[in-house]
């Protein structure tokens, strides 16, 4: 409708590549096949520490690292750290986690963001990551902001809010009590801010060919 309002990035097709490294090199993101992942798949994200460092010296933020608390609406999300350190803020609870910590997990509705990080110098931190359906989630949203990074523009907050709403997840906001935390996370940020004036208004989409080609299964999904 108004879609001349809006200024996407150039989108960079990473749909059939496995792994893609983003952020100037600060992250690594792995899609594993079945085959070594016991039958479900597991996104591994590698993080960069020292490149990471160096772009923090110069003032500015990894732009693929999600530094928002999200929560997802009916799915369990399980971390698993194979190597570093992992900080997380979990139902308004901050843990460390270290990597003979074997798992832990983040249960529907609860708000989660978490940081990878090390002691030493030479080490990266090495996370894997499982949520039911979560390729098309994780394309999406790391492709997206990477290419806001690359193309040095702000993410537009309609265009997460709708690629959140349509993968079951909602950003979570300070102050809003828990009992009405997935309401206010559906139908107000995600459906009116995504849905309505993302989508509808503003043109956007929830996913793209460029960072993930739909199957056959996904419909069944819907």
């Amino acid at each position: 409708m108004l879609s001349f309002l809006s200024h996407p990035p150039r989108r960079t097709n990473i749909s059939s590549q496995k792994s893609f490294t983003s952020s100037d090199g600060a992250v690594t993101t792995e899609f594993l096949t079945p085959e070594n992942s016991d039958g479900e798949l597991m996104i591994r994200q590698t993080f960069h520490l020292k490149k990471i460092q160096e772009i923090r010296n110069t003032g500015k933020e990894p732009e693929i690292i999600f530094h928002r608390e999200i929560f997802h609406w009916d799915k369990t999300e399980a971390f698993t750290l194979e190597r570093g350190k992992l900080a997380s803020h979990c139902e308004g609870r901050f843990h460390t986690y270290y990597s003979a910590v074997i798992s832990f997990e983040a249960y529907p509705g609860w708000s989660h963001i978490f940081e990878v990080y090390s002691d030493r110098d030479d080490e990266d931190g090495v996370v894997t990551r499982k949520l039911e359906n979560g390729e098309k989630f994780f394309r999406n949203l790391l492709g997206y902001l990477d290419d806001c990074q690359r193309a040095n523009v702000q993410p537009d907050i309609f265009q997460l809010l709708l690629i959140l709403h349509d993968n079951q997840t909602s950003l979570t906001v300070p102050k809003i009590p828990a009992k009405i935390r997935k309401f206010f996370g559906k139908w107000i940020l995600g459906y009116i801010g995504g849905k309505i004036i993302g989508e509808k208004i503003l043109g956007y989409k929830s996913s793209y060919p460029e960072y993930y080609l739909e199957r056959a299964s996904d419909k069944k999904k819907r």
